[in-house]
């Protein structure tokens, strides 16, 4: 991408401090993809920056715990406003379910590790043009409802 392209690629990184290893490791994979990045240090901020950059495609990556606040809003406010998110759940031992089931909700990719932010970053780019694949099996009979959401995840069905 050319420095002015309007389709110029937005990567916001939530959460963590300049040095912090998830922002680090981000801003190494974003290099070799010409990417512009900007670092957020919480979701509210992150909120701002959406706001100002609504005629770009924006991927929103930050920890699950972090972009989960709030019962997991952003997820829906980035859905809204053409965002996608890349949660990473990197060192966590057990994943609160809620904010599991909120960022599936909001079509979030969540991953394990950093690293895999790569493979992410890789098909938002979808090979140097700006869009963002939806999921492969996106028609509603493939989509799982609630209740088997929570049974995925090991928990029973309320009711």
């Amino acid at each position: 991408m050319v420095e002015g392209d309007e389709r110029r690629c937005l990567c916001l990184v939530v959460g963590g401090g300049s040095r912090d290893r998830l922002v680090t490791e981000v801003r190494r994979i974003t290099v070799d993809y010409q990417v512009s990045v900007a670092r957020c240090e919480s979701v509210y901020t992150a909120v701002a920056e959406l706001a100002r950059t609504k005629s770009r495609m924006v991927l929103v990556i930050g920890s699950l715990r972090e972009l989960a606040t709030e019962k997991g809003r952003f997820f829906a406010l980035a859905a809204r406003n053409r965002a996608r998110c890349c949660a990473v759940l990197d060192g966590l031992q057990t994943a609160d379910q809620g904010e599991l089931l909120a960022a599936v909700r909001g079509g979030a990719a969540v991953v394990d590790r950093v690293a895999e932010v790569r493979g992410v970053l890789e098909r938002w780019l979808g090979g140097g043009v700006c869009h963002w694949e939806g999921p492969a099996l996106a028609e509603e009979e493939y989509r799982a409802t609630e209740a088997e959401l929570r049974a995925l995840l090991g928990h029973e069905a309320d009711g």
